[in-house]
This record gives structure tokens, C-alpha cells and sequence, in this order.
């Protein structure tokens, strides 16, 4: 549970960021994950294979924001990386196919009921948000369960 807390440092301000001026604090990301990853390995919490493999989403969006020039960008990816410290591959996976989801239901709504655009841009992070807070209360659920 932890480990899934110190995740949130790292979403919690970046969604702020990216609400307000559409970029991710890339150095803070950084630095946050850096030292968690250190942490991580110290106290054993998990092992580098886990710390690795949660990285790899974030690193697949990370290189595909340099192909594409709209959509998710470099630091949604890099985000994603940060959050995979964390979380590990399984976790990481399900954070952003969540984050996925409520951006096309966003997106599709205000495409629908505002007559926008499908050319529609939004921030990502509030949605990778949305779908921690997701991962959370189903931590807690399964927690009180067993």
C-alpha cells in the first residue's frame, strides 16, 4: 500500500500541472521516481526486474510520442514511466488502459454534446488520475475483503 501511496506524489502534482499549462513536470517525474526507485531496491520492496518491467509502458508511449505529433506526448510518457517504479508491469498496464477509458468517454462526450472536434486535445494526466484513484479504492476493497 505504500508503494501505491508514493505513486500519488508523483500523479497528484503533475495533474495539477497539466491542467493548468498542458505539460509534465519532467524533472520532478525525474527525480521523484529516481529516488524511489532507490528506495525500492534498499528496503526490498520489490526487485529490479519488477522496477524495469514497470517502466516499459511508459517507455513504448514515450518513444511513440516521437512518431506521432498529436495524441499522448513525451511527458504523459514519462509520466507513466514514473508511476511504473512503482507499480510494476501488471499495475502500470491497467493504470493507463483506465486512463485510456475515461479520456474516450471525455472525449467522445464533450465531441457529442459540445459539437467539438474530434481533433480535441485534453490533458492526460487528470484521466491517469482518475484511474489511480480507481486502483486505490479497489486496494482498499480487496484489503477489507480478505
Amino acid at each position: 500500500m505504500i508503494r501505491l501511496l508514493c505513486a500519488s506524489v508523483i500523479l497528484l502534482p503533475c495533474t495539477v500541472t497539466d491542467i493548468r499549462s498542458r505539460t509534465i513536470p519532467v524533472l520532478f517525474v525525474a527525480i521523484v521516481s529516481f529516488i524511489g526507485g532507490i528506495t525500492e531496491l534498499l528496503f526490498a520492496f520489490s526487485g529490479l526486474l519488477e522496477i524495469l518491467s514497470g517502466l516499459i509502458p511508459g517507455a513504448l508511449l514515450f518513444l511513440l510520442s516521437f512518431h506521432k505529433k498529436a495524441g499522448i506526448g513525451m511527458g504523459d510518457g514519462f509520466l507513466i514511466m514514473g508511476t511504473g517504479v512503482f507499480c510494476g508491469f501488471g499495475r502500470t498496464v491497467s493504470l493507463l488502459l483506465f486512463g485510456c477509458l475515461f479520456a474516450g468517454i471525455t472525449g467522445g462526450a464533450l465531441a457529442v454534446f459540445r459539437k467539438s472536434s474530434l481533433k480535441l486535445s485534453l490533458p492526460f494526466a487528470p484521466f491517469l488520475m482518475a484511474g489511480w484513484i480507481l486502483e486505490m479504492v479497489s486496494e482498499v476493497i480487496n484489503h477489507a475483503v480478505s
